[in-house]
Formats: structure tokens, C-alpha cells, sequence
């Protein structure tokens, strides 16, 4: 029994110690509250780690799903790939290169083309003024001579001066050769602009030009009795100074008659000079002669004679043939509105400029020089040539419109020679859209949309509303451009006139 015992004592023994393994064997996997707050660092790397591996399962799947629609490329055909696009990108970067090369080329020339123009404008009037210089300096020569030809008789030089003879002493135009006998004051020539003044092609002096002394010529050719210069001057308008006073208050009836010069008195007093006029000291051509002869002859004088004489003078003045008056400055004949202006070459871009953002008128570019043009033509802008076969048929005028339009330049209809139609350029436009032209003179072609009705379904993406930037329609202008000064009134109650001369 002893021994029994023992063997019943050892069992029990024995079974709690496997019991409590086994549970403890159960704990670490049936329990895992109790096994996580023992060791929860451990739980979360061993979760991480099997994330990582399930990661790592996807990319590797998912990368034998790519695999399988793209296979890789071999090293040789990657280099290769790689070799292309890189000679696609050096042939962008050179084409890239190229087009800014020709934009700069093309800028430069527009830039020289500029240079030259105002180059070619200011050396024109340069030469203009340089032409007037001489004309002044010839002209002062001269009348510094006549005053000394006159005193002297000396008659054909005399006429040379005044244009009455050609520089071989032929006599011009209409003038009628000297001689006795003759009824009339005056020669038929009087009154030709050719012969007047500084201002005339060959710079002839004037028969009642004046010295520093306020002396004429007829005044020194009375004193020194030259009769023929005398009556030749007096023949071609120098009535107009018989009684002129010179610094001392002396006609030239008085001068003639203090050196007595009777026939010079005679002659004056036959044209109309008043013989009663006195100079600064109270003295008249009668107190001052000493001469007999000359006393007779002022004492023959008529006061009450003297409209007679001088009405029958200007009566021919008036019946004295008279050639047309010289071209005027063309630049003369455009019309002066409140919206006009002449400039030089040099001011024309800004000028243009200034309008366009004033936003009230388009321009009409009066080019009398013919240099505007050519600096619009090396503008960016779209053109029309009036005087062109097909630039001013409907769909030329409209995509240039909406290119101009679209892409922000001036659209400029070139008439060149031709004479400004307000009927012909309104039919131009109206074949376009009706109504277009009053859009477009009136400025509201690039607002509110207006340039849409241009656009035509086979215009494309290019030509959608919104591939047209408030930039660019703001850049738009509309020049016309003409060579004739006379433009109509149509023009110029609508346009802002700039003239170029």
C-alpha cells in the first residue's frame, strides 16, 4: 500500500506539470491580448516585416504583369532609343535657334531699311534747306549789285538781276523791248511770280527792294538821272516805292530833284509821284532844287492831277498779263480737321501708336514722300494693294482681317496712286459682312464680341472665340494709305489724317 501510494502520489504530480504546459503552449497562441501587452514592440516588426513582404509579393506581381504587356528592352535598344530622342531634341533646340536667328535677321534689316528712310528724309531736307541757303545767299549778292547797277544805267545787268533778261541780256517772256513812244505805264509781263523774290527758282530781286539805308533802286537810279533803269523799273512795279522815304525822310522825286535831274523828275512826276511830300527837315523837292530846269518841271506838277494818274496806273496793273500762280505744297491740300497732324518719318511709329491706343479713329496716312509705305512694308502687319488684281476680293480681305485681328497687327489697305473712293472702299468691306466697314472705321470691330461674325465654320480651331486674346485685338489698327493730298471729306470727318511730306 505503501508503494501504491507513492505511484498515486507520483501521477498527479506528474499531469499538472504537463497541464500547465500545455496551457502555457495555448497562451502564446490562443491569447495574444496577453502575449501583445508582454511584448507589443515585437508584435509591430513582425507586422511590418509582413507588410514588407506583402509589399514586396505586389511590386514583384505587378511587375510580371508589365512585364508582360512591355517586355524590357535590351541595353543596345535603349541606347539606341535614347540616342533618337536626344537628336529630336537637338534638332528642336536647332530649329528653335534658327527661328530666332531669322526673327533677329529680320528685325536687323527692318532696322537698317528704318535707318535708311530717315537717313534718305533728313539728307532730302537737308538738301532742301541747303538749296535755300544758296537761293538767299545768290539773292543777297544780287540785291547788293542792283542798288550800285541802278545809280549807273547799267540796264541789261539791271534786268538780269530782275529776271527781265536771261544771262545773255535776252529779253523773257512777255516784256516788251525799251523805246519812245510808248502809251501804256506798265509792261504786260508785271506780276510774274518767276521773277519774285529769294523764293524764286533763280533767286531774281525785286524792282522795290529796299538797301540797309531804306533806299529802292528806283531812288538810287533817280539820283544818279538813269533814266532807262528808271522807267524799266517803274515799268515792272516800282510805282509801288515812288514816294518811299529812305532813312532821312527822302523820296526819290526829292533826291532827283536836289541833284538836279530834271528828266528824272519829269519821268516820277509822270508816273504819279507827289512832289509835295517833305523830309525830316520840312523840306520839299522844291525847297532843295537848284537847278532851273528842275524847278520848271515842279512847278508844272498837279496835285489835283494826281488820282488821275494813279488810277489810270492801277488800271493797268490790273489789265497786266499774269501767268498761273506756281503749284502750291501739296502738303497744303490735305484738309486740317481737329484730327490731323504733319510729321517726319522719324515720329510716324509713335504717331500710330499714340492713335491706336486713343481708340477713337483708324488713320488715314497721307505719304507724299512715299517712305511711309515703305516703312510699312517692313512692319509686321497685314497688307492689302488697291491697285493689285485679287487683293480686294472677299476672301483675301477677310482672313487678313481676322488674321490681324487674331494676332494682333495693323490691317493696311495700300491705294497708292489711286484717288480715295469712299463708295469703292465701303464696297470692299460690305462684300465681306454687311455692315463690317462701319465696324471698322467706327473702332468696335475688336468689341464685344464683333469680330466673331467674320469667322466661318472652315476656319478651324484657330479662328475660335477664345484663341483671340484681348492683347492682340487691343494691338489691332486699321491705316489706309494714300499719295494724293486732296482726300474726301468722307475720310476726313471720320479718319485721323497723318501726313508724311
Amino acid at each position: 500500500p505503501a508503494g501504491a501510494a507513492a505511484k498515486l502520489v507520483a501521477k498527479p504530480v506528474a499531469k499538472p506539470a504537463s497541464s500547465t504546459a500545455k496551457p502555457a503552449t495555448k497562451t502564446s497562441v490562443t491569447k495574444p491580448t496577453a502575449a501583445g501587452a508582454l511584448a507589443k514592440p515585437g508584435a509591430k516588426a513582425g507586422t511590418a516585416k509582413t507588410g514588407a513582404t506583402k509589399s514586396g509579393a505586389g511590386k514583384a506581381s505587378a511587375g510580371k504583369k508589365t512585364g508582360a504587356k512591355a517586355p524590357q528592352l535590351s541595353e543596345e535598344e535603349q541606347a539606341k532609343r535614347d540616342a533618337e530622342i536626344e537628336r529630336e531634341l537637338e534638332e528642336q533646340r536647332k530649329q528653335r535657334e534658327a527661328e530666332e536667328e531669322e526673327r533677329k535677321e529680320k528685325e536687323r534689316k527692318m532696322r537698317e531699311e528704318y535707318t535708311k528712310l530717315i537717313r534718305e528724309e533728313e539728307e532730302r531736307l537737308q538738301k532742301r534747306e541747303d538749296e535755300k541757303r544758296k537761293r538767299e545767299k545768290e539773292y543777297n549778292k544780287r540785291k547788293q549789285q542792283i542798288f550800285e547797277l541802278a545809280f549807273d544805267d547799267e540796264l541789261y545787268d539791271v534786268r538780269k538781276i530782275l529776271g527781265i533778261a536771261d544771262d545773255k541780256g535776252n529779253v523773257q517772256r512777255a516784256c516788251t523791248s525799251l523805246g519812245g513812244g510808248r502809251e501804256k505805264f506798265l509792261c504786260p509781263c508785271l506780276g510774274d511770280p518767276w521773277f519774285r523774290g529769294p523764293d524764286s527758282m533763280l533767286s531774281y530781286v525785286e524792282v522795290d527792294c529796299l538797301d540797309a539805308n531804306d533806299s529802292s533802286a528806283l531812288s538810287e537810279a533817280s539820283v544818279g538821272g538813269a533814266l532807262q533803269v528808271m522807267e524799266e523799273l517803274l515799268r515792272h512795279g516800282a510805282f509801288s516805292v515812288i514816294d518811299h522815304k529812305d532813312s532821312h525822310g527822302r523820296t526819290p522825286v526829292f533826291r532827283a530833284a536836289f541833284m538836279g535831274k530834271p528828266a528824272a523828275v519829269a519821268m516820277l512826276l509822270r508816273y504819279g509821284a507827289d512832289a509835295s511830300i517833305r523830309n525830316k527837315e520840312n523840306e520839299s523837292p522844291a525847297d532843295v532844287a537848284s537847278d532851273p530846269a528842275v524847278k520848271d518841271a515842279l512847278a508844272a506838277f498837279d496835285a489835283e492831277g494826281l488820282p488821275a494818274i494813279r488810277d489810270r496806273r492801277d488800271a493797268e496793273m490790273q489789265a497786266a498779263w499774269t501767268p498761273p500762280p506756281p503749284p502750291p505744297d501739296p502738303a497744303e491740300l490735305v484738309p486740317k480737321t481737329e484730327h490731323s497732324a504733319r510729321i517726319g518719318l522719324r515720329a510716324l511709329a509713335d504717331t500710330l501708336d499714340d492713335i491706336r491706343k486713343a481708340a477713337k479713329r483708324q488713320t488715314v496716312l497721307v505719304d507724299l514722300s512715299s517712305n511711309a509705305q515703305t516703312f510699312l512694308r517692313y512692319r509686321d502687319n497685314n497688307m492689302l494693294l488697291a491697285y493689285k488684281p485679287g487683293d480686294l476680293e472677299t476672301p483675301k480681305v477677310r482672313m487678313a482681317l481676322l488674321g490681324a485681328l487674331r494676332f494682333g497687327k495693323p490691317l493696311v489697305l495700300d491705294n497708292g496712286d489711286l484717288e480715295l473712293d469712299w463708295t469703292r472702299v465701303v464696297g470692299v468691306f460690305d462684300g465681306v459682312l454687311a455692315g463690317l466697314w462701319d465696324l471698322l472705321w467706327g473702332c468696335s470691330i475688336n468689341q464685344d464680341s464683333n469680330w466673331m461674325k467674320l469667322v466661318q465654320p472652315s476656319d478651324g480651331e484657330n479662328c475660335k472665340e477664345q484663341a483671340f486674346t484681348r492683347h492682340c485685338l487691343d494691338a489691332f489698327q486699321f491705316i489706309i494709305v494714300t499719295k494724293h493730298p486732296q482726300v474726301p471729306s468722307e475720310f476726313a470727318d471720320h479718319f485721323f489724317l497723318v501726313t508724311t511730306a
